[in-house]
């Protein structure tokens, strides 16, 4: 019989406290105290012989054994789930629970199309979407609390895979009744000059915008910054300044006249959605059924 130097709880322990690089915030995803963790962390370090993390006051960092040990972990714990998941359904149906990441332009106006899809197919499954910022949502990602993320640009994350699938275009919008809304085109110094409203930093949105912008030896005045898009949709409208914004998110007022899209001048605003998971772990019974159906919206 083959002797593990290491328990199934210390392992999910090690990969969160990797994820997160926090005691603190692996404890509460595990639901258990910061000491029981550490002590999972000093006694699997003792076991393997090996030093898994390198330690520097409060801060810590894996090593290169660590990477490694982490990679095969993941791995390995994948693997588990997946045959406890098999195990429990003995047949080829599809059911569970699925936990999803996206970010708010994703979250709110494409992921509900594909989970109504789904849930038609499988209506034995239960899906929770987590709609946060794409700082947030990868931080969920990598610290194994949700499947699969939706992320409004690319994640830098070397523990995390991505796959572009949709091309987005952020449009300058103002109230139908604003100055701009009867002109062609507007410059990059008028914008300046103009209140902007922005989503919060952390957002895919405002990074991609505020690159852009930089890129093209612009700084903008943002006096508000608001947290969901349904907001700064509803400040526009009332006057308090203009925006840009996802086509995806804005395209039905536009449409309806409630708001106005104005051109920028010299510059265009192009972006890519990704979808991503965490490096090396296997997807589920579950996952694999959506992302068949999500597939043909997935494109290289």
């Amino acid at each position: 019989m083959i002797q593990t130097p290491f328990t199934f709880q210390q392992l999910q322990a090690f990969v969160t406290v990797a994820a997160t690089l926090s005691y603190t915030r692996a404890a509460a995803a595990l639901h258990v105290t910061q000491p029981a963790v550490s002590m999972m962390i000093q006694e699997l370090e003792r076991r393997l012989g090996v030093a898994l993390f390198e330690r520097s006051g409060r801060t810590f960092t894996l090593t290169a054994e660590g990477e490694r040990f982490r990679i095969r972990t993941v791995e390995m714990l994948g693997m588990v789930e997946e045959t406890l998941e098999e195990l429990r359904l003995g047949t080829r149906s599809v059911s569970g629970v699925l936990r999803i990441g996206a970010s708010t332009t994703l979250g709110n106006y494409i992921l509900p199309q594909w989970l109504g899809r789904f849930y038609h197919q499988h209506p034995q499954t239960r899906v929770e979407l987590f709609v946060e910022n794409t700082h947030h949502v990868v931080e969920h990602l990598v610290a194994q609390e949700i499947a699969i993320a939706f992320i409004e640009g690319p994640c830098h994350d070397s523990r995390v895979v991505t796959r572009r699938f949709q091309k987005d275009e952020l449009v300058l919008v103002c109230r139908p009744d604003h100055p701009w809304a009867l002109r062609q085109t507007i410059s990059l110094t008028e914008l300046e000059a103009e209140r902007v409203i922005l989503r919060e930093p952390g957002s895919g949105t405002r990074d991609v915008i505020v690159t852009e912008l930089e890129r093209a030896g612009v700084t903008i005045d943002t006096p508000l910054q608001l947290g969901h898009t349904e907001a700064i949709k509803t400040a526009v409208g009332a006057g308090l300044g203009v925006s840009i914004l996802s086509r995806v998110a804005c395209a039905r007022e536009i449409e309806a006249k409630l708001l106005a899209e104005v051109r920028l001048d010299s510059v265009r605003m192009d972006r890519w959605f990704y979808c991503c998971r965490v490096k090396g772990k296997r997807d589920s019974p579950i996952l694999r059924a959506f992302l068949d159906l999500a597939e043909p919206e997935i494109l290289d």
